[in-house]
């Protein structure tokens, strides 16, 4: 259920941010057990030419450095890439990457468009993985007077 919900706002961009505030709770409430496993069951990032040698710990480092942990920026933007190429291949274009000199139609576009959406998965993936981090973290932290319980005020 918390997998679903915290997807459903990747799905529907940066409006949905209370899900992610719910998704947060329930991690840190222990209702985590989905998202833990997620951790380790993030596909590899597909290979395409132009992007260079990617990682899960490259993209949750460019992430944490230039969004400041914040994923729905480079959701967004592989989202946005997304729709951008399935226009393209609907008219029948082609995609140009002029920095590296490639176009790509047809049959190639396709694939991109494929390794374009397993790379929304992988990153998609990852965030959970990061938002349960970071509720494990919240898990292990104690209260501020350093017990395990809050104090009672006296009456």
């Amino acid at each position: 259920m918390l997998i679903s919900g915290v997807k459903a706002m990747f799905n529907h961009g940066p409006g949905m941010i209370s899900v992610v505030l719910v998704a947060f709770v329930f991690a840190v409430a222990g209702l985590s057990g989905p998202v833990r496993a997620a951790q380790n069951e993030c596909p590899e990032m597909p290979s395409v030419q132009w992007w260079g040698k990617t990682s899960h710990q490259k993209i949750t480092g460019y992430v944490s450095s230039k969004h400041n942990g914040d994923w729905m920026p480079y959701i967004d933007k592989w989202n946005r890439q997304l729709s951008k190429m399935k226009a393209i291949y609907d008219r029948g274009g082609s995609a140009i990457f002029k920095k590296q000199g490639i176009t790509i139609e047809d049959k190639e576009l396709m694939q991109y468009i494929r390794a374009i959406e397993i790379r929304l998965d992988v990153t998609k993936c990852l965030a959970l993985a990061e938002f349960e981090r970071a509720a494990e973290e919240v898990r292990g932290m104690e209260t501020a007077s350093g017990d395990d319980e809050p104090e009672e005020k006296p009456e």
